[in-house]
C-alpha cells in the first residue's frame, strides 16, 4: 500500500533477499522482536524483523536489509511511521513479543523444513544444541580425566627442585650483647651558612644571581637588571580611588580616563629613556676597560696578535 502524507501506510510490503512479506504497521513496537511480518509459506504465525532478515541471508542490521521497493525501514523510521517502544514498555505488541522470543530454527523448519540448513544472523546464538551422544559423552569425560591429571602432575613436578640442587642454609647470627647507640653530630651554630652540598660552595643569603651555588637566577623583579634597564611594567592598583599618578583610572561614565593614560605614556616614555641611558652607559663602561670589541678579549686571553702582513710582505 502506498504511502501518503496524509495518511500512512497499515501494510507495508517488505522483501528481504529472495524473501517477501508483509509488515503490519500496528503490531510493529518492540524493534527487532516485533512480531508484524507475514510470510506467504508460514501460516498463523508471525516473524520479527531479526528472523525475517535470517531467512533472507542478511547478515547486516534489519533496518537496512529489510526494504520496500528502493527504501529501507530506516525510511519509515525517519517519517515517523514505525516508532520503537521503550525498553520496558508493557502494550500488547511488547508482551506478546516477550512470550513469543526469537527462535531462527523454528521459523527455518517452519519455511524450508528439516532438510535446508539454516544459517543464525551475525549476532545472533540459537536456542538448541544437538544432543551428545553416550559414546561421545564417554570419550569426551575420559579426555577430560586424563587432561586434568597431566594438568595436575605437571604443576606438582615443576614445584619440586631438582636432587642436584644445592641447598641454601641462613647463617647463624650471634645476638648482640646489648644495643650500642651512636651521638649524632654537634650542631653547627645559626650564624654559619651551611654547605649546599659536599662538592657546592657555601651560598651566602644576599648571593648574587647566577653565582656559584645559587639555585635560582632572580632579582627583586626579573624582568629589570642591575643597571635599571628592563621592561615596562605595571603596579597594581585598584579601580576605585585614585591611581598612583593622583587621577582615577576609570571616569564615572565607565571609560578609560585620559588622563590616566597620558601620565602612563609619559613613565613608559621615561622608563624607555632610561633603558636607553643604562645601555649607552653599559657601553661606555665596557669600552673604558676594553672589554667591548672582539679584539679585545682576543688581546686578553691570547695576546697581540696582528694581521700578519709584515710575514707576508718579509717575502720569507
Amino acid at each position: 500500500m502506498a504511502e501518503t502524507p496524509d495518511r500512512p501506510p497499515r501494510i507495508i510490503n517488505i522483501t528481504c533477499g529472495v524473501e517477501v512479506g508483509k509488515l503490519i504497521v500496528a503490531k510493529f513496537g518492540p524493534r527487532g522482536t516485533s512480531r508484524c511480518i507475514e510470510h506467504p509459506l508460514v501460516k498463523d504465525h508471525l516473524l520479527n524483523p531479526i528472523e525475517f532478515t535470517a531467512l533472507g541471508g542478511k547478515t547486516s542490521s534489519w533496518k537496512l536489509a529489510i526494504k520496500s521497493e528502493d527504501k529501507n525501514l530506516q525510511h519509515f523510521f525517519d517519517q515517523n511511521i514505525l516508532t520503537s517502544c521503550a525498553r520496558k514498555c508493557a502494550c500488547q505488541n511488547c508482551e506478546f513479543a516477550r512470550q513469543s522470543p526469537t527462535d531462527l530454527d523454528h521459523v527455518s523448519r517452519l519455511v524450508y523444513g528439516n532438510n535446508s540448513p539454516f544459517k543464525p544472523v551475525k549476532g545472533e546464538k540459537s536456542n538448541e544444541m544437538p544432543p551428545a551422544t553416550p559414546g561421545e559423552v564417554g570419550v569426551t569425560g575420559q579426555i577430560g580425566v586424563t587432561m586434568m591429571l597431566a594438568l595436575a602432575f605437571g604443576l606438582a613436578s615443576a614445584f619440586v627442585p631438582p636432587t642436584s640442587m644445592q641447598q641454601l642454609a641462613r647463617p647463624n647470627m650471634a645476638a648482640p650483647s646489648e644495643v650500642v647507640m651512636a651521638l649524632r653530630p654537634p650542631r653547627k651554630s645559626q650564624g654559619t651558612a651551611a654547605r649546599a652540598s659536599p662538592t657546592k660552595p657555601v651560598v651566602g643569603k644576599n648571593a648574587k644571581p647566577l653565582s656559584p651555588g645559587s639555585n635560582y637566577p632572580t632579582t627583586k623583579n626579573i624582568q629589570t637588571q642591575r643597571n635599571g634597564f628592563g621592561s615596562f611594567i605595571q603596579k597594581f592598583q585598584t579601580v576605585t580611588g585614585k591611581s598612583k599618578y593622583g587621577v582615577p583610572i576609570f571616569l564615572p561614565s565607565g571609560n578609560v580616563n585620559p588622563a590616566y593614560l597620558a601620565a602612563e605614556r609619559a613613565e613608559m616614555q621615561a622608563k624607555s629613556k632610561k633603558n636607553i641611558a643604562a645601555a649607552e652607559g653599559k657601553r661606555k663602561k665596557l669600552v673604558g676597560n676594553k672589554q667591548f670589541e672582539l679584539a679585545d678579549y682576543v688581546r686578553k686571553k691570547i695576546g697581540a696578535v696582528g694581521s700578519g702582513s709584515d710575514y707576508y710582505k718579509s717575502g720569507r
